[in-house]
């Protein structure tokens, strides 16, 4: 899959307590190839800075056949991280690309398994589904 460059946001605040100076980070990007996919770093002195990779797997089995995960790298060093941040993302996103491509092969093998998920997942043919899917009809007596 082709990779697109990130678009990156940063944001940090210097809060000084009376004890000590703490410095937070916010660090994020999303790429264009999907709105739920992307990188944040956030943390601070105290409580130690986390890299986060969001993504979304496809899952027939899923409501809305996506389920979403993140894979998280957690450092106590604020400047190694950004250091290593191009690396660290870099390989998160192979990762994640590898992964992807994986359960897109299998979601396929499992839509073409099972007829029931094949047409649950395929809106445009909301005819095909089960009655159980369709809420029930009542007749209403509004002759009061």
């Amino acid at each position: 899959s082709s990779q697109s460059s990130p678009q990156l946001t940063t944001s940090s605040t210097n809060s000084s307590n009376s004890q000590k100076d703490n410095d937070e980070i916010f660090f994020g990007y999303s790429t264009s190839d999907s709105e739920h996919d992307g990188v944040v770093l956030f943390g601070d002195d105290e409580n130690w800075y986390t890299l986060s990779y969001t993504f979304r797997l496809r899952d027939a089995k899923a409501r809305g056949f996506h389920r979403s995960y993140s894979l998280v790298v957690v450092c106590m060093d604020k400047l190694l991280l950004l250091r290593h941040y191009d690396f660290l993302t870099n390989s998160l996103c192979s990762i994640v690309s590898k992964l992807q491509e994986i359960t897109n092969t299998f979601f396929i093998y499992e839509q073409a398994q099972d007829s029931e998920l094949r047409l649950a997942s395929n809106v445009k043919n909301a005819h095909w589904l089960p009655h159980q899917f369709y809420p029930r009809q009542y007749a209403v007596d509004t002759s009061r």
